[in-house]
């Protein structure tokens, strides 16, 4: 069946998308590690998010469906909540929020969220609620498509990363290239200097 949310199949076990929701703070912390001040806010393709917009929108993602976790574990067909992730970017301000805070209150909201839904029963993850746009929507297919969501996301920032550093690392040859440059300029004049002396010491003679 596809998943309501997102209209994909997917194919993950209930296990197979824990193992993927308990390995994103991981991976996430290593390449924020990896990107200075200046490339966390950088956009390589425009008109999409930075890496520091995508782990904000990741962290209020991790508020969101931690709510409504809990409200259909609890309170099943009771109406969940949407919310239009471009305008929350926008109105939070997902480019000045400090990254390391940020990133620390999803790391912590994750491993709270992982440990609700590991302790409630099989059959509460076939519970359902109504949403406004994706209609009846189970617990497991709540938890199943943010795996793919953390999937997306997390691919998002590699490539931003792995794109940064190359342009960083082309301009490191560049220079290095200019440097050799120069450095073989200078020795060229370093040998033509005795030859371009004999020359005025044969003028001089000549006069």
């Amino acid at each position: 069946m596809d998943c309501p949310i997102c209209k994909r199949e997917h194919l993950e076990t209930d296990t197979r998308a824990l193992s993927i929701l308990s390995s994103t703070p991981r991976r996430l912390e290593k390449l924020a590690s990896s990107l200075s001040p200046k490339n966390a806010v950088a956009r390589p393709v425009r008109g999409k998010w930075s890496a520091k917009e995508i782990i904000a929108h990741l962290n209020d993602c991790e508020i969101i469906y931690g709510f409504r976790y809990r409200r259909i574990a609890a309170e099943p067909g009771t109406p969940l909540a949407a919310f239009d992730q471009e305008v929350w970017a926008k109105e939070l301000h997902y480019r000045k929020q400090p990254l390391k805070p940020t990133l620390e209150s999803f790391v912590a909201l994750r491993k709270h969220n992982l440990a609700l839904l590991k302790v409630l029963p099989k059959g509460v993850w076939t519970q359902v609620s109504p949403h406004p746009e994706y209609g009846t929507i189970s617990l497991r297919e709540m938890v199943v498509h943010l795996a793919y969501h953390d999937r997306n996301h997390t691919s998002q920032v590699e490539r931003i990363a792995a794109a940064l550093g190359n342009g960083a690392q082309k301009k490191k040859s560049k220079k290095k290239t200019r440097s050799r440059k120069k450095k073989a300029g200078r020795k060229s004049q370093r040998k033509k200097s005795p030859k371009k002396a004999a020359r005025k010491k044969t003028k001089r003679s000549r006069r």
